[in-house]
C-alpha cells in the first residue's frame, strides 16, 4: 500500500506557492479550507507549468492549518479526507510552521468510521470513541509530499507555533510519480 513519498521541487515554484498562500489561506482556527482553485491555477504560471510537465490537473486546493499544540478538536484524532480511489492522493507543501511537527499514518484496528459532510461541500471521515489504531508510517513536511489521503492520519502539533500546509488535490492519481 502506498502511504505517502516525499520529493524534490524547484524552489522556486515552492516559493511561489508560499507566496501565494500569505493572502489566500485561511486567517481563522478552521483546521481545513477549500480554496479558490480558478486564483489558484491564474496567480501560480511556475506550479501549474510543473503539472502540466507531470501530466497533472489540479482539481482541489486545500489549506491547512493545525494551531499550536493541536488546540482545535477536529485536530485532535485520526481522520480520512475522502476522495475516490482514482483522486485519493495528495501534494502537501510546507508554508509555514512545520518544523518539529509530524503526520502520523495509521491502520484502524477496532471502531467505526463516521462520514462528516462540510459546509464546503467536501467530506471527511473521523472515528468513533471507541476506535483504537495502530501506526503504520509517519512523516514529517519539511518538503513537497505525496501522501494517501484514503489512509486514517494526523498531525500533530507540539509547538508553540500555528502549522500551516498547501494540500493540492488533482483530476487523478499521479502514479507515475508516486510508484
Amino acid at each position: 500500500m502506498f502511504y505517502f513519498k516525499q520529493i524534490e521541487i524547484n524552489k522556486n515554484i515552492c516559493d511561489e506557492l508560499k507566496t501565494w498562500c500569505a493572502s489566500n489561506m485561511q486567517t481563522n482556527n478552521v483546521p481545513f479550507v477549500l480554496l479558490d482553485s480558478n486564483k489558484f491555477i491564474q496567480e501560480c504560471p511556475l506550479f501549474i507549468n510543473w503539472t502540466k510537465e507531470q501530466e497533472l490537473i489540479v482539481k482541489l486546493v486545500v489549506g491547512i492549518k493545525v494551531n499550536a499544540n493541536n488546540e482545535q478538536i477536529e485536530t485532535q484524532t485520526p481522520h480520512i479526507d475522502l476522495m475516490d480511489n482514482n483522486r485519493n492522493v495528495a501534494l502537501n507543501f510546507p508554508i509555514s510552521g512545520c518544523e518539529g511537527t509530524c503526520t502520523k499514518m495509521y491502520k484502524l484496528i477496532k471502531g467505526e468510521q463516521i462520514n462528516v459532510d462540510l459546509p464546503d461541500g467536501t467530506t471527511y471521515s473521523k472515528f468513533s470513541e471507541d476506535s483504537e489504531f495502530k501506526q503504520v508510517a509517519q512523516f514529517y513536511l519539511t518538503q513537497p509530499t505525496f501522501f494517501n489521503t484514503s489512509v486514517p492520519h494526523q498531525v500533530f502539533n507540539d509547538t508553540d507555533e500555528n502549522r500551516l500546509s498547501l494540500s493540492i488535490r488533482f483530476e487523478s492519481n499521479p502514479k507515475r510519480l508516486v510508484n
